[in-house]
């Protein structure tokens, strides 16, 4: 599933290709993957892109619900969003408007063009360009939503990680509130800390030297301090590679991203650790494929 890095990679280069723009028209081929009427957003501008969470967040211009504000009502309330939420392995891909996207190679995982069988919404740009979104398993969807459905939708979120104001004090506190629980899985909680998942939660153990499975009432100032830090460096880094290719994910212009190659821990199982040379482990936690070195991690 695609996580913080690779949604917050996609966000900034749709800021760059489609933010102004005008969606001229739309074809859902997939009506259970989009929630509510396409017709709704048709000629509406693109205001802004960006995501909290592992969400993409797509802001519209809504002229056309102008003229029906009540009292009750405010302005930013009739400006209406695109949710994006890719799960599993959804995609997004842009091509120009001579149909090119990275260069025109076939797209990962399965090397074909776009749009292809897995292609179930198509955005067509009011200059000639066009967004598609691909879905192998279709777990993901696209929804529209008010300003204050958006509010109410984002409010389950715990903070952003790499926000100023998630500072040490502010993550001892929240995770303090899980003293019970187990370290790895705390970090998925997205009422903790929001955009962590299982790639980026099994790395950042990896390099605080914490198991995953170790009790968040047993980590001392130093543990929680380690894994604050390495949380921030971690998914800095990740961006700047433009996220992990573990499954279907690539980026807007259809290519892998790169920190695949930068992983320490993450689907290296019986691979040397990076640190000590003794094999990479995996084991089940919370359902989930778990990665962690028995002698580094403690």
């Amino acid at each position: 599933m695609p996580e913080l890095p690779e949604v917050e990679t996609i966000c900034r280069q749709l800021q760059k290709k489609v933010k102004g723009l005008g969606i001229k028209d739309m074809q859902v081929k997939k009506k259970r993957l989009f929630k509510g009427n396409p017709k709704k957003v048709i000629k509406l501008k693109i205001k802004d892109v960006r995501r909290r969470a592992k969400i993409i967040i797509i802001d519209l211009v809504n002229r056309g619900l102008t003229q029906t504000i009540t009292k009750s009502r405010t302005n930013a309330d009739n400006d209406l969003h695109l949710l994006i939420h890719l799960k599993m392995t959804g995609q997004l891909i842009y091509a120009d408007k001579k149909g090119q996207f990275g260069g025109g190679h076939p797209v990962p995982p399965f090397d074909k063009e776009v749009p292809n069988k897995y292609t179930h919404i198509i955005f067509k740009l009011s200059d000639g360009s066009t967004l598609y979104y691909n879905d192998l398993r279709q777990f993901g969807w696209i929804k529209i939503v008010s300003s204050s459905e958006l509010e109410k939708e984002l409010e389950k979120f715990g903070p952003e990680p790499l926000d100023k104001s998630f500072t040490f004090d502010k993550f001892k506190k929240i995770i303090a509130k899980k003293s019970k629980a187990k370290v790895k899985p705390t970090l998925m909680d997205q009422s903790i800390v929001a955009g962590l998942g299982n790639i980026y939660s099994a790395e950042v153990c990896f390099r605080a030297g914490i198991m995953p499975d170790r009790i968040i009432k047993t980590l001392n100032d130093n543990d929680i301090k380690k894994l604050y830090q390495v949380i921030k460096k971690v998914l800095a880094l990740a961006i700047k590679y433009k996220g992990t290719s573990a499954d279907a994910y690539v980026t807007l212009e259809g290519e892998r991203g790169e920190y695949r190659k930068k992983l320490w821990v993450y689907g290296r199982e019986g691979q040397p650790c990076p640190k000590c040379g003794r094999p990479i482990k995996k084991m089940k936690l919370a359902g989930r494929g778990t990665y962690f070195c028995d002698k580094c991690q403690k």
